[in-house]
């Protein structure tokens, strides 16, 4: 019988992982859909990047898939506006999420001596977490999130400011004590947090689109 585990990562770290960061830059951004933030070109060019320079290098090879044309399958139909998938809808469950989604692609990057940062991967995890814990888009427009996991993060992040919420509300999330004792990882949401709290998702996302 064929593995599957090779097609259901590709799938998790490449199509729900992008659909991922879309929701959370792009509705800390004011966008309404998925369509609207692919359509964007910081955000097509960071999930671009996510795809091809974080995920590609931990999948193991899954026979027939030719993963750079996946990926702009991918984003050619997150771009069509006839799909109305919203932000707020993709963002939902984030703590169930971004496990299989972002975590695991951040591990085995960290984990690999020839591998590059985890840079998207940590964008997308921090705007995940403004979402969670500050709860609004860059222009004060209030973003509920629907995630059992929010009131957990909250109550963690209470009385702290700026970036010495990351870890405690991550650890509410119930992320692994392994990611949260390396200061790699935390480095890097902690710089995201930081730099999505200046209140210009777009901006941010151009950081690491080019």
């Amino acid at each position: 019988m064929p593995d599957a585990r090779p097609y259901e990562l590709t799938k998790l770290r490449t199509l729900n992982a992008c659909h991922s960061l879309l929701a959370y830059v792009g509705g800390l951004a004011g966008l309404t859909t998925i369509a609207e933030a692919a359509a964007v070109p910081e955000l097509g060019a960071a999930a671009r990047h996510l795809a091809r320079w974080e995920v590609r290098p931990t999948l193991p090879p899954a026979e027939g898939v030719d993963h750079e044309q996946y990926t702009d399958t991918v984003l050619d139909r997150f771009a069509n506006p006839a799909l109305r998938h919203t932000t707020r809808q993709v963002a939902s469950d984030g703590s169930l999420k971004i496990g299989p989604r972002l975590l695991g692609t951040v591990a085995d990057t960290l984990g690999s001596p020839t591998a590059g940062s985890p840079a998207v991967a940590t964008l997308a995890i921090a705007a995940w977490l403004r979402w969670a814990v500050v709860g609004r888009a860059d222009d004060g427009t209030p973003l509920d999130l629907a995630d059992p996991a929010t009131p957990a993060m909250r109550a963690a992040a209470a009385g702290r400011t700026g970036v010495a919420a990351v870890r405690p509300a991550l650890e509410a999330a119930g992320v692994a004590p392994a990611l949260l004792d390396d200061s790699r990882f935390t480095g890097l949401v902690e710089q995201w947090y930081a730099e999505l709290g200046r209140g210009d998702a777009l901006a941010t996302a151009r950081l690491v689109s080019g």
